[in-house]
């Protein structure tokens, strides 16, 4: 319950003299991913998500997720001289609907037609959702409401909505879930993003990174350079968004030109100091490539839960100091266009963070075999060409080349 009181003054703080009810009937947003090239790992307030080091990170662009948020009618909204009939379900997890009539013809035949023809009903009439509940589905699948995904969005509308509004959340991602490649981050991004616009709230960058946080501490980080989609695009998002998922990247013209963003850890105990920022820089010839070498079943144990040890690693206390000393470094190497000097940091970083997560109470090795294959594959390309790699808290690798390198990176992945 404290948790709860905490989170619900920073947010009842951001959403001052903003609507309470949304304004409009469906929102959809779609937001980036991200990698961390300086790591977070380790919070300093489990509650209000705030991180013990600040983080650097690169938008992936393309990869991401797209959220898509309708409201759905209480029973309790239904007018006074609506007869309000169920209609026959014996599906598993699907969503419960009803049929709305004046007084009419139709509910003078009630008996004859409700009783008798029950299987018939829902094609004859035209039929309205209605409920008092919500709906979540992730990549075109119900989930329960009670499982990690859900309670973690629903804890989340409970900061700011009213009692009888309920939403239907679809979401979808177009790379693997839960394998260390951030989809929390760009699902938090896009829902606060689509709430945004479903309450007409006008939140600015700043507020929109400080709510995603609350859902996934580097959501923060993907709130920048993200998309909106045209309402064209929102109404043929089956066909986009479900059947042709791994091209939906393509589909639409991206603007992305800074791809860096710094996540300040802050110093207030509130919370209201703690968001990401973009960085003022460009690097066209900056290119990444994402190796799979995982999935979901690869990564068994959380970010979330993992961090929570983070402490115990005897390699921790340097943590912060590194941190610290590898966000200058890299943001240096930005501006100068280094690359070896960023690669090597990077990389350096990422092996850190992996080594303390192995070292706790409760070690945990993300690393599968294909990913320590990808990273001897990698220090033998670098023979050839300047090539680095990075690993968030899971399997997969994410590896940085220079533009001209491209045609090299593309032949060697094939091969791998």
């Amino acid at each position: 319950m404290m948790e709860f009181h905490i989170r619900k003054i920073l947010v009842d703080k951001i959403l001052f003299n903003r609507n309470k009810n949304p304004s409009k009937k469906q929102a959809s947003a779609f937001a980036n991913t991200n990698i961390a090239l300086v790591k977070y790992w380790g919070k300093r307030n489990e509650s209000l998500i705030l991180p013990f080091t600040s983080s650097l990170s690169y938008t992936l662009k393309g990869y991401g997720t797209h959220t898509s948020i309708s409201c759905i009618p209480s029973i309790d909204e239904t007018i006074t001289d609506e007869i309000i009939t169920q209609a026959p379900s014996n599906k598993k997890n699907e969503k419960i609907a009803f049929y709305t009539s004046t007084f009419s013809e139709e509910v003078n035949r009630e008996n004859d037609i409700y009783n008798t023809k029950l299987p018939d009903l829902r094609n004859n009439f035209k039929w309205k959702q209605y409920s008092n509940t919500d709906f979540i589905s992730l990549n075109g699948e119900s989930l329960p409401l009670d499982c990690d995904f859900s309670r973690r969005i629903l804890e989340f509308l409970s900061l700011f909505r009213d009692k009888n509004t309920f939403f239907k959340i679809e979401t979808h991602n177009n790379f693997p879930t839960s394998a260390g490649l951030a989809s929390s981050a760009s699902g938090a991004a896009a829902l606060v993003m689509a709430i945004d616009k479903i309450y007409d709230w006008n939140l600015t960058k700043k507020e929109l990174s400080i709510l995603a946080r609350l859902i996934s501490g580097s959501g923060c980080r993907s709130v920048y350079d993200c998309y909106i989609p045209s309402i064209d695009e929102v109404n043929r998002e089956n066909g986009v968004y479900d059947t042709k998922l791994p091209n939906f990247r393509n589909s639409f013209k991206w603007k992305q030109n800074k791809p860096f963003v710094l996540w300040n850890k802050g110093t207030s105990n509130t919370g209201i100091d703690s968001f990401a920022t973009q960085l003022d820089y460009k690097w066209p010839n900056l290119c990444f490539k994402i190796i799979i070498a995982g999935d979901a079943e690869t990564k068994k144990t959380s970010s979330r839960k993992a961090m929570k040890d983070a402490f115990s690693s005897p390699y921790y206390a340097n943590w912060e100091s590194i941190v610290k000393r590898d966000i200058k470094t890299v943001i240096e190497a930005i501006k100068t266009k280094d690359f070896n000097v960023f690669g090597q940091t990077i990389e350096k970083n990422a092996l850190y963070m992996h080594k303390i997560i192995e070292t706790t109470n409760n070690p945990i090795v993300f690393f599968s075999k294909e990913t320590l294959t990808v990273i001897e594959a990698v220090k033998k390309l670098r023979n050839y060409i300047p090539i680095y790699f990075t690993i968030d808290a899971g399997p997969n690798v994410v590896v940085f080349f220079l533009k001209e390198h491209k045609d090299v990176v593309d032949e060697w992945t094939r091969e791998l």
